[in-house]
């Protein structure tokens, strides 16, 4: 794949280039650890087979497959971090300093650095701040990336009403102070390549700040918007967990999405085991009735161009109708 913004050739399958490091980085949902496994997400990140170099103090040497796993913001930031999503900020700083020590490194295998992001719901948040912590990464850093964003469900927390009309401070120029919405409503100048987000189709009620995120992103980004079965969270439950259960449909079909983006990406993950692991009871479709249900439902979203339009250049919307932006920009 060829990054216009960094002029960085990578090959995407888990048979790399030789120069490629492959480093994927996983931010959980707001009250939800890494480990032990609650969604997917820690389910992935313990199944990713690469060198865990979260602790800053791990050397990566010339490993290259690397992991970088996070706690929910409600989880290392307490109150603060579920209800205005405190904590993201050093996550993401970790995260960079960790690239750009990557990037200054003379092994030969830091040719071209292949970065893929997956956060759920406020972690998508988090891999949102990432992107525009990126804008003003090294020159180094930037030759050599490319970044792939994996979202599902990405929730600010803030009222489409409040960060449209009242975040004075984003309107001077100051976005992301008073809602963090604001602050990643507009990624076209950072060095996103591509974009898989999954928005589950069925809404929580307005009261619980669950309006997901339509960000503005780069022209020549490859981008994929798509609405999937299920309700937030609910969606992304491990598999083996939920047999029988009315989500089951809804997990399964999220966890052949995300396992096919991640290899596609050049993510390496190890075969689940048989009892209750991600791929467990896998088939080839999920449940066959649940895609012919008529329920249809409407979102409102935070929009990152007037009238709802989002940027980015090629991009598939494949069920994302029902996501509707409340009077144009948030």
């Amino acid at each position: 794949i060829f990054n216009d913004a960094s002029h960085c050739v990578c090959m995407s399958t888990s048979g790399a280039h030789e120069g490629t490091t492959t480093i994927t980085v996983f931010f959980e949902g707001t009250a939800n650890p890494i480990l032990p496994v609650v969604t997917q997400i820690g389910e992935l990140f313990a199944l990713c087979d690469a060198l865990d170099v979260t602790d800053p103090q791990v050397a990566a040497g010339e490993a290259s497959h690397l992991k970088m796993g996070f706690d929910g913001c409600g989880v290392v930031a307490g109150l603060p971090g579920a209800l205005f999503a405190f904590g993201l900020a050093p996550q993401c700083d970790a995260v960079v300093a960790r690239l750009e020590a990557l990037a200054s490194s003379s092994e030969a295998c830091r040719q071209c650095l292949s970065v893929n992001v997956l956060g759920l719901s406020r972690g998508g948040i988090a891999a949102l701040q990432l992107a525009k912590k990126l804008e003003s990464a090294s020159t180094a850093l930037r030759d050599r990336l490319r970044l792939a964003l994996l979202l599902f469900d990405p929730v600010p927390g803030n009222l489409v009403f409040t960060a449209r009309h009242l975040d004075f401070l984003a309107a001077v120029g100051m976005p992301g102070v008073l809602t963090t919405a604001s602050g990643v409503l507009d990624l076209s100048a950072s060095p996103v390549s591509s974009v898989l987000a999954v928005y589950p189709h069925e809404p929580l009620p307005d009261i619980a700040f669950h309006a997901p995120l339509l960000p503005a992103y780069p022209p020549a980004a490859e981008v994929v918007e798509d609405a999937t079965l299920g309700c937030h969270q609910g969606a992304l439950y491990p598999v083996g967990l939920t047999r029988g259960s009315p989500v089951a449909a809804a997990c399964r079909l999220s966890a052949h999405r995300l396992v096919e983006a991640l290899r596609e990406r050049g993510t390496r993950l190890r075969p689940a085991g048989g009892g209750g692991g991600l791929g467990a009871g896998l088939g080839p479709a999920p449940h066959r009735r649940a895609p012919h249900r008529r329920a249809p439902h409407r979102r409102a979203v935070h929009a990152g161009l007037p009238g709802g339009g989002c940027g980015g250049g090629p991009r598939a919307a494949a069920g994302v109708a029902g996501l509707v932006p409340r009077g144009g920009a948030a």
